[in-house]
């Protein structure tokens, strides 16, 4: 019978991928994004051999603020939980989703909301409002995403925005999010 995951706020898991290891910190749950855990990447990209402590994980900074299913990638992408530390406030970052023009007009006339409005925009604590352009400060694509689709996230194979959305946000002029950057800091 498989082990039982149990998760607290504040945890951290190591993600391995060709002799490499990054570490996410669980820091919250997404109530207005189907319930999402919300998980940190911490920035720095250690050797698959490196086996740093918390402390030393914890006093880098995040790179990424991603929704996935963190139990998932522990009992079925072999992700290991390695240590705990009280997370990082992260109530301030925006998520977003961009709505195309055919499915904004539908749903939007239908629901009543601003035809102009391009974008549903949230926290952790504030419930989905919808904008005609991001907020200032941080934002991050809201999108529960898949364990694999972190791993190829946080190591740099697949791309964190959508091709549509990156048009529209350099189209705004708002800043894209930050992107991992494996396979230029491995060369």
């Amino acid at each position: 019978m498989a082990k039982r995951v149990v998760l607290k706020k504040g945890d951290i898991v190591s993600i391995t991928r060709d002799n490499h290891k990054r570490y996410i910190q669980y820091v919250d749950n997404d109530y207005y994004q189907l319930n999402g855990d919300v998980i940190c990447v911490f920035k720095k990209i250690y050797s698959s051999i490196d086996n740093p402590s918390v402390e030393e994980i914890i006093d880098d900074t995040y790179d990424l603020v991603l929704h996935t299913f963190l139990r998932a990638g522990i009992k079925y992408n072999g992700w290991e939980k390695i240590g705990h530390f009280e997370p990082k406030d992260v109530c301030s970052v925006h998520f977003f989703v961009w709505h195309d023009d055919g499915a904004r007009d539908l749903l939007f006339r239908s629901c009543g909301i601003p035809i102009d409005s391009n974008w549903n925009v949230w926290t952790t604590v504030k419930e989905v409002t919808y904008e005609i352009n991001l907020p200032e400060g941080i934002c991050m694509p809201g999108f529960v995403y898949p364990p694999r689709n972190i791993e190829e996230m946080v190591f740099g194979i697949l791309p964190l925005v959508h091709p549509k959305e990156k048009e529209e946000m350099i189209k705004h002029h708002i800043q894209l999010p930050p992107i991992a950057t494996y396979k230029m800091q491995m060369q």
